[in-house]
């Protein structure tokens, strides 16, 4: 890129604030991704009748490294949508719609920030068939794993799918590779839960019959055939172990897996009943299953559930956690990041109430938690307190019993935690998100100790008509972009 083109790319494109904290992109219906370390922010510009796409490639301080800029038509910009983008396929894909259009173009970036340009437009229900009309689907490099059942009399029949991305195509066409049915007998839910070049695992849930429990089937990835099935509760054993977070040793193909543990007093699918509530303790699990699908440990470990001084639960509830990470320290400890819920009691409706971080040690092939509690943060729930029956921030829900295991893998609409860590000292520290729909904003609060005393300070509250959104760029910063007016507003904070 010439020095003159660059000068004129700042003029029209970029003016930085007095802090190298914060920038203003001359962009509307912008966005903003972060991917491999970098910023992008995308968005549209009008020069005369003229309309412009413009990405800025970004480094974490906010200074500009690259740029990209395409001609899209004569017009104006507020025919068109909002650009939305996604990082499939390893690569930064921003989708172009005009209003009156049912189709889409897209613009795919590598990770060298290179592109061959906008593609053809394509018609909106082609642009990702497999995501439009797939639950679980699970994406590896150009490879796509899919789920499908098919009720009929004797159950449900499970099919597992894969396909590989035709990259001649302009929109995420696939072509079929394989297909792996399931045994048709009992099978109540499945979930693929990784994938690599080599394999494919799926939690599988049987609920009756010789074979009832919880089962990891281990397929090939070339060809579609079952490898190994590993049963992790023992046959006989009426427990019943959901599936929270999975850690796959590449180098020698051992498998960790994590999750919490229901005995049948707990939940009874047969009779739809369930008794949760009252609970002195959650009881979890932790499985190692080595290459070839041998158990190398089962091990369960019980938490405590303590409430914070001067707090009381007025009605019995419930409690849950939701394993969101799972890696293993340059001390040899197995981390786990884990969000908890509650329920009052008869309730399949949870909310988000607290954090953990759960350490578990290995020695001499034994695991050993680090010693640790759950409960409710008080200011927490009263940041969330509402008399709001439709207010949804936090909040997990499933409609039945029998969609229990959604609990654990369903996405929340309304997240209220976006991200938890110690501080230099051991203090926790949340960083809080909370959508208020009758004021048409989003608030982001950090909960953290100023000066030992543990209180909320509000980081920023945003109409939502400014598309507010967050990205998480280290363990200590955080980045908000807003759209205002012609504006394309991103800052960076502290916490």
């Amino acid at each position: 890129m010439n020095k003159l083109v660059l000068y004129l790319l700042l003029a029209i494109g970029l003016s930085e604030s007095s802090s190298a904290q914060s920038i203003e992109l001359t962009l509307k219906k912008a966005g903003i991704q972060y991917v491999n370390n970098k910023l992008y922010a995308f968005g549209l510009i009008q020069n005369d009748s003229k309309i412009k796409l413009m990405v800025y490639e970004l480094n974490t301080k906010l200074s500009r490294t690259d740029s990209l800029q395409f001609d899209i038509s004569k017009g104006k910009i507020d025919d068109y949508l909002d650009l939305s983008s996604d990082t499939l396929h390893d690569q930064l894909n921003i989708y172009l719609q005009h209003k009156e259009n049912k189709s889409v173009q897209i613009l795919k970036i590598n990770r060298k920030f290179k592109t061959n340009g906008l593609s053809d437009a394509v018609d909106v229900a082609r642009v990702n068939s497999l995501a439009l009309f797939q639950n679980d689907i699970y994406y590896f490099r150009n490879d796509v794993y899919t789920l499908k059942s098919i009720p009929d009399t004797s159950g449900r029949q499970f099919y597992l799918n894969k396909h590989s991305l035709k990259t001649e195509k302009a929109g995420f066409d696939y072509e079929q590779k394989w297909q792996f049915p399931f045994e048709r007998k009992n099978i109540r839910s499945a979930r693929i839960i990784y994938a690599d070049r080599k394999i494919v695992l799926v939690f599988v849930y049987v609920g009756e019959g010789d074979k009832k429990g919880q089962w990891v089937l281990k397929v090939s990835a070339m060809n579609g055939n079952l490898r190994k099935g590993t049963r992790i509760s023992e046959k006989g054993d009426p427990n019943c172990y959901f599936f929270n977070q999975i850690k796959v040793d590449t180098s020698t193909g051992t498998i960790h897996l994590a999750g919490q543990r229901f005995s049948e007093k707990d939940l009874n699918f047969e009779e739809k009943k369930f008794n949760l509530s009252g609970k002195t303790a959650l009881n979890t699990y932790m499985t190692v299953i080595d290459s070839g699908g041998i158990i190398l440990n089962n091990s369960e470990f019980k938490i405590p559930i303590v409430e914070q001084k001067g707090y009381v639960n007025k009605t019995p509830v419930s409690y849950l956690i939701r394993m969101n990470s799972f890696e293993k320290d340059e001390e040899e400890v197995y981390k786990i990041g884990a969000e908890i819920y509650k329920a009052n009691s008869g309730s399949l409706c949870y909310k988000y109430c607290n954090s953990t971080n759960i350490r578990i040690r290995e020695q001499d092939g034994q695991f050993n938690m680090e010693k640790n509690n759950i409960g409710t943060h008080p200011m927490i729930e009263k940041h969330y307190q509402t008399t709001d029956p439709l207010d949804m921030n936090g909040k997990l829900c499933v409609d039945s019993l029998l969609e229990f295991d959604g609990i654990y893998t369903k996405n929340i609409n309304f997240k209220a935690v976006v991200a938890f860590k110690l501080d230099e000292t051991g203090n926790p520290v949340w960083l809080l998100k909370k959508t208020e729909t009758k004021k048409g904003t989003e608030n982001y609060t950090v909960l953290g100790p100023v000066k030992k005393i543990y209180q909320l300070s509000s980081t920023l509250t945003a109409n939502k008509n400014e598309s507010p959104g967050l990205q998480m760029i280290s363990p200590t910063n955080f980045l908000i972009s807003r759209q205002v007016a012609d504006k394309f507003l991103l800052h960076i904070y502290n916490w």
